[in-house]
Order: C-alpha cells, then sequence, then structure tokens
C-alpha cells in the first residue's frame, strides 16, 4: 500500500490498530501489498489499497491474492460472514460516479463483507496532520471531539467519519444525548398549546373592530410579536 493506513489507524487508536476488547493478530500474505489481521474469533479483515479507474482496475488481482493464497486458504478458507476486505480507494474527486462503483463493490459479498473508504489526496493530507499534531489519542476522545463539534479541518472530518463508520471491528461509544422526561415533555407541550391559543384570540380582537385601519392592525401587530421600540414604515 502506497499509503499507510494501518499507522494512520493507529494514529486513531492511542497507537494500535485493534481495541481493548478485540486483540488483532497480523497473518502474513504472499502479497505484501495486502495485510491481513485476524482477531480472537477468527474473523479475518484484509486491508488493501483498490485502483478503480478507466485505465486500471486492480479487484481481481486482489480477490486472487486473498482468496487464492495457497498457504493462507488451504489452512483456514474463506468464511464470507466471517471475512472483511477492507479497500482504501484514493480518488481525484469525490462525486457520483464515485459513490455508485462504491455502492456495486459493497452491494457484492462474495467471499468477503466489503468496505470501501474513498478519499482524496487532500483529505488524507489534513488527516494525517491533524492525528499527527494531536499525538496519541484515544478513539473514544476521537469520537468525542466529534460529537462535541471540536476545531477538526473540513476534509480531515470528511474522511475520519467515513473510517470510523468503515472499519467493522472498532466499536463507538457516542456520548448519549440527555433525555427529557416525558412529563416534562408534556408540560412543554401544553403550554405552547396555550400560549399558541392566547395568540389566536389576541388575533381575533385585531380584527373584530372592522373600522380598524389595516396600517393600525399591522403595527399592533408588530408591537405585540416583536417590539414597540419598532416602527414600520408603510
Amino acid at each position: 500500500m502506497n499509503r499507510d493506513f494501518i499507522k494512520l489507524l493507529s494514529h486513531m487508536n492511542d497507537g494500535k490498530i485493534n481495541a481493548d476488547f478485540n486483540m488483532l493478530s497480523e497473518r502474513q500474505l504472499k502479497d505484501g501489498n495486502i495485510r491481513l489481521f485476524v482477531d480472537e474469533e477468527e474473523k479475518m479483515y484484509f486491508f488493501a489499497e483498490y485502483i478503480g479507474n478507466d485505465e486500471e482496475n486492480n479487484f481481481s488481482k486482489i480477490e486472487k491474492a486473498t482468496i487464492f493464497d495457497e498457504d493462507f486458504y488451504g489452512e483456514n478458507g474463506i468464511r464470507p460472514s466471517d471475512s472483511y476486505l477492507i479497500l482504501f480507494w484514493e480518488v481525484e474527486k469525490i462525486d457520483q460516479s464515485i459513490l455508485s462503483n462504491v455502492l456495486k463493490l459493497e452491494e457484492n459479498e462474495m467471499y468477503f463483507k466489503k468496505h470501501v473508504i474513498y478519499y482524496t489526496t487532500t483529505e488524507y493530507t489534513e488527516l494525517n496532520d491533524f492525528l499527527l499534531s494531536k499525538g496519541p489519542i484515544k478513539l473514544d476522545s476521537l469520537v468525542k471531539m466529534i460529537s462535541e463539534n471540536k476545531d477538526i479541518p473540513t476534509n480531515a472530518y470528511s474522511l475520519l467519519i467515513r473510517i470510523l463508520t468503515k472499519i467493522p471491528f472498532w466499536r463507538l461509544s457516542f456520548p448519549s444525548a440527555e433525555l427529557i422526561s416525558c412529563e416534562a415533555k408534556l408540560s412543554e407541550l401544553i403550554q405552547k398549546m396555550r400560549t399558541d391559543a392566547r395568540d389566536i384570540n389576541k388575533l381575533r380582537t385585531y380584527f373584530s373592530d372592522e373600522s380598524s385601519d389595516p396600517q393600525m392592525i399591522a403595527q399592533s401587530i408588530f408591537n405585540d410579536y416583536v417590539g414597540e421600540y419598532c416602527k414600520w414604515d408603510i
């Protein structure tokens, strides 16, 4: 892989790729461009750099290098339900054609469950620089920064969200939102209904006097709902 995404992932997770509850060990494949990690339940996670354009497409090569690796495949076999292929795809720009290709790849679950992480050079550079500037950071802390809308560069943020939603062995724990009790919600609703009713009755009084001047009606409504310090120049 030209870009070291494994190192990038480790920067997002306190210097390691696996979570504390799910230890991963790396297994060697003949193709050094593809990296394989296996967890304690023998689930397999293949990482590869995908090239998909009009001139070149290396997907079939990736498949052959994984499912037909004699040393590994002969011993363990590929189990589609427990095998994941994470593809990193560098694109010049993100448009509908990219999203369509991602959908086609991910919908085909033969041999693997596929997760495609597409990115631009700018996104990768910004995210890498951002993570390096933060030093070792725990995954939960990174998720908290996102939840609290901390200052994360826009391009870095986009790729960061894409990665967090695509890595299958990370369990993300987002801070829970404060729940409003049913009683408080009901009280708020009743109060709003009462306010709305008062407003309707007030509007009726504005229009009950047929002799009222339209400009005066408009000024009265404006005074009540905006403030008497403002005047319309009608």
